[in-house]
């Protein structure tokens, strides 16, 4: 199963076509390792230390997959699809804060330039609605 930002965009267009126009989209969105969830040894962080290339060996298939998109990139996916954010609720873990602080996570460049409070978020509902085009 693929959930690239293709996809997703896809998806939220089709959205913006059978949503009414003062309809709102509810999402939850999970952004841990899932792996995390069973083995206690590794951080819910753990998967950001690989490239996708990397990622991909150990969970590219439609079994295991697992989104790797961080909070802001799912709020420009939302503003390009033509939404209005009009609630985010994001759970930040301050444990998670502290390992990326103290240089504990390794992260790959493809994570390194975003900020310890959007890698240390572990979930997010988000509200969005269709912008009214006038």
């Amino acid at each position: 199963m693929n959930f690239s930002p293709e996809v997703l965009q896809k998806i939220m267009a089709e959205g913006n076509r059978i949503v009414k126009e003062n309809g709102l989209f509810v999402h939850r969105i999970n952004y841990t390792d899932h792996f995390s969830h069973s083995d206690k040894s590794i951080s819910a962080l753990n998967f950001l230390q690989y490239s996708d290339g990397e990622w991909d060996k150990y969970a590219g298939n439609r079994y295991m997959y697992m989104n790797r998109l961080r909070h802001d990139d799912y709020i420009g996916l939302f503003q390009s699809a033509g939404h209005r954010i009009v609630a985010e609720y994001p759970d930040v873990d301050r444990q998670l804060t502290d390992l990326l602080q103290h240089g504990s996570v390794r992260l790959n460049e493809r994570f390194r330039e975003k900020s310890q409070e959007v890698l240390s978020t572990t979930g997010a509902w988000i509200v969005s609605q269709k912008k009214k085009y006038t």
